[in-house]
């Protein structure tokens, strides 16, 4: 993955430590000299379907073939093996992020894309006032005496019965986030903010997770206690101003839920600039199970409350 994508090496490892069972999952076309000229990995996790109960789906990461070696029907063969494995595992359906040029044979091989949705906009005015019921703040769990805890119970609260959404136990934040989102944090510049009812209060009461790029900021994530609906314009408000001091354009992109108190929110900050569209092309599904339909996998991505989170991605 590293020669092809040219990723760090330190990168990959990473993002494969955060599969405690990646050899397993793990599938190799070798040549007779022992060089690997393909290869394709897969994990397990827990997504929740149209009703909120949780499904297990295999999440593929995407085959991978040094340029020399396409076009030789190795990425076929263990695309193949993948789906033996899937069915060996229980899977009910399966999830993958395809680029242009695999397209095709994940088609094939009964993938279809479905869109992400996401809200854009640019604050044209001044800010909304904060009213002081929430202290919003940057919040680092690597260095946090309370670690992922305050950010997962609100996502236990916010996404319980939430379609698409992966069921993140403790295993999820102390393993996989802690590597991966950690990761993200490091390299790429993710800030956590967090909103607390005080200073010194450290029960969060939503989170939301956010990057500043040259001309505009974008939100990945978002969670808020159902109770509190004033978080969420506070969260953005936050990142809003964080995106304002450091001299960056106020165009937002954000990958959030459909949720009152959310939509509330956005409306008040973006205005008449707010508009909605989807990514296309790149995420794609298929059933695995016999007894799991395409009209179950559909609902599970059309159910109006859905959501696909870009931090859950392998």
């Amino acid at each position: 993955w590293s020669e092809v994508y040219g990723y760090t090496y330190q990168a990959q490892a990473a993002r494969f430590a955060s599969d405690p069972a990646e050899q397993r999952h793990t599938y190799v076309a070798v040549a007779a000299d022992g060089t690997v000229l393909s290869t394709l990995h897969y994990r397990l996790s827990r997504r929740r379907d149209a009703t909120g109960a949780p499904r297990l789906v295999g999440e593929v990461d995407s085959v991978t073939t040094r340029a020399d070696a396409r076009r030789q029907g190795h990425a076929t063969r263990l695309l193949r093996m993948a789906l033996d494995a899937l069915r060996r595992d229980g899977c009910d359906w399966s999830l993958l992020v395809a680029t242009e040029d695999g397209r095709p044979l994940y088609e094939r091989y009964g993938w279809r894309c479905y869109g992400e949705p996401w809200r854009r906009g640019t604050i044209l005015g001044e800010l909304p006032r904060t009213t002081g019921a929430f202290v919003v703040r940057p919040y680092d769990p690597l260095s946090a005496s309370e670690g992922w805890d305050p950010i997962a119970a609100v996502d236990v609260a916010f996404n319980r019965r939430r379609p698409l959404t992966v069921v993140r136990n403790a295993a999820y934040w102390r393993g996989y986030a802690a590597l991966r989102v950690g990761t993200w944090i490091a390299t790429e510049g993710l800030v956590i903010f967090a909103a607390f009812r005080g200073a010194a209060d450290p029960r969060a009461l939503g989170y939301a997770m956010a990057e500043f790029y040259p001309d505009a900021f974008q939100v990945r994530d978002i969670g808020a206690l159902p109770e509190e609906a004033g978080v969420p314009l506070a969260l953005l408000t936050a990142i809003a101003a964080e995106a304002r001091r450091r001299g960056i354009p106020l165009a937002g992109r954000m990958y959030l839920p459909q949720e009152p108190p959310i939509d509330a929110a956005l409306d008040r900050l973006f205005g008449p600039t707010l508009h909605a569209g989807q990514d296309d092309g790149h995420l794609m599904a298929r059933p695995i199970a016999s007894g799991f339909t395409e009209q179950q996998l559909d609902a599970i991505f059309t159910a109006p409350d859905a959501h696909f989170s870009a931090i859950d991605l392998f």
